[in-house]
Formats: C-alpha cells, sequence, structure tokens
C-alpha cells in the first residue's frame, strides 16, 4: 500500500469546531466526523489520519479521536501501521466483490425479515420519501437531496427490526461508496463530491421506487431480486465509474 505522508495542512482545512446538534455523545460525533471524511472522498486511500491535528481542530482531547480511529480501524475503514500510524484503508475490487456477495447473500434473511414485521405506519412513511426522491432531478437537485436517498435505505433496513444486520448492511454499502471515491481520485486527482452524490441518488431512484411496491405488494421475491439488482450496480459502478460519474471528473480528456 502508498502512503501518503504529506504534511496536515490539507485535513486541517477540511475540520471544524464540533457542535453537538444532536445530543450525542463526543466520541460518537468525532467518530462520524473522521468516518464522513472518508465517505465524502475527503480523505482517501493511502491518506494519513493524525490524532493531534484532527484533536486540534475539533478541539477535543487525542482520546475520543484514538477511541474514533480504534472504531474505524475494527470496521476496516481505516488500518494502523506500528511504524508510520493510522491511514485510509486500501479496498482491493476483490475486496469488494466478496462483500457485494456478502451483500447478496442476506437479501433474503433481509426480505424475510420485513415482509414478515411491515405494517401501514411503516409503508406510509417511507412513501412520503418516495414522493420527494421521485420529484428529484438532474436540474433541481441541492446537497440536502441525497440524504433523502440515505434516509429511506435506513429505514428500509430498520424494518427488519435488526441493528446488526442494519450495521452490517449499510457498511457494506459504504465500503462500495469508498472503493468508486479512490477509484476517481486515483485516475483524476479531483472528486466534485455534490456531482457524485447527484449520479448516485439519480441512478437510484428506480430500485427505490421498486423496493417501496415491494413493501405495499408484500412481494418476496421481487424485494430479493430489487436488492440483488443494487448490488450489482455497485459492482458495476466500481468497475466502470468514468461511465457512471462522467460528471464529477474534472479535465477528463487532458
Amino acid at each position: 500500500m502508498i502512503y501518503n505522508t504529506d504534511d496536515e495542512l490539507e485535513l486541517s482545512e477540511l475540520l471544524r469546531p464540533l457542535q453537538n446538534l444532536e445530543g450525542l455523545p463526543l466520541n460518537e460525533l468525532v467518530y462520524r466526523q473522521i468516518k464522513s471524511l472518508v465517505l465524502n472522498g475527503d480523505l482517501v486511500s493511502g491518506d494519513k489520519v493524525k490524532e493531534s491535528v484532527i484533536a486540534k481542530k475539533l478541539n477535543v482531547s487525542r482520546g475520543p479521536v484514538r477511541e474514533a480511529n480504534q472504531r474505524l480501524v475494527e470496521t476496516r475503514f481505516l488500518e494502523s501501521d506500528a511504524q508510520k500510524g493510522i491511514f485510509v484503508s486500501h479496498i482491493s475490487f476483490d475486496e469488494l466483490e466478496g462483500l457485494i456477495k456478502i451483500r447478496k447473500s442476506l437479501s433474503p434473511l433481509i426480505a424475510d425479515e420485513i415482509i414478515n414485521r411491515i405494517d401501514c405506519t411503516d409503508i406510509n412513511g417511507l412513501r412520503e420519501l418516495v414522493l420527494i426522491l421521485n420529484q428529484i432531478t438532474i436540474h433541481n437537485y441541492n446537497d440536502k437531496n441525497y440524504r433523502y436517498g440515505l434516509r429511506f435505505m435506513g429505514h428500509f433496513m430498520a424494518l427488519t427490526g435488526n441493528p446488526t444486520l442494519v450495521n452490517l448492511y449499510l457498511q457494506l454499502i459504504q465500503k462500495g461508496r469508498v472503493y468508486c471515491l479512490a477509484q476517481l481520485h486515483s485516475r483524476y486527482k479531483f472528486i466534485n463530491i455534490t456531482d457524485f452524490n447527484r449520479c448516485s441518488l439519480l441512478g437510484g431512484t428506480e430500485g427505490f421506487d421498486r423496493l417501496y411496491k415491494c413493501l405495499v405488494d408484500k412481494d418476496r421475491n421481487l424485494m430479493i431480486d430489487t436488492l440483488d439488482v443494487i448490488s450489482d450496480r455497485v459492482l458495476f459502478r466500481a468497475q466502470h465509474p468514468e461511465l457512471l460519474y462522467s460528471p464529477v471528473i474534472k479535465g477528463l480528456g487532458q
């Protein structure tokens, strides 16, 4: 793995002192802040995550940063080198392919859990999100819209009533995102994260519609098929990021 050990000026510019707007514990806030840098492509494979810099910029002690880093090492978003420190992990295509297979193996379990638990209140809540998502176009998209897609998948997975399953599945989704961001960054050295999110969201709206229809009809087989199609699309995007995220790339033909 190639490590980027340049000075930490760039990292420090990405961080601001924490504002706890959700009443969350400090260590959880720090964890989310560092993880968001990885998920948004501000830190990519090989970038160094220096504890002292993060603690200073977030205006916290090094303890919560150390704990957050350890959590991210355990979930393989970061990796630790005894001599060089902590860096953003490299995710190989083979590893991603293995993660997608795990995702697809979970589809029948997810479908069974949801079909057995679903009620009208759950369906109505997701219906509102689908209506919002269907109104988003390439012309009216803004940075907040991407959260509706995340919220839909979060609420959908929560219908399983199994927090462990939810966390595992969403983590697999995030790993696919990290892989695509790393590929784009390594090839083109620039990522417009707003355009990346827009391409990701608009490319998935059909999947949201189909999953909602599965809930209404309690169609187990269609739900499994739809979850698998979503997983296959992640793999295809990872293989061909330049095709699906062309608006994201700056200076592609240079």
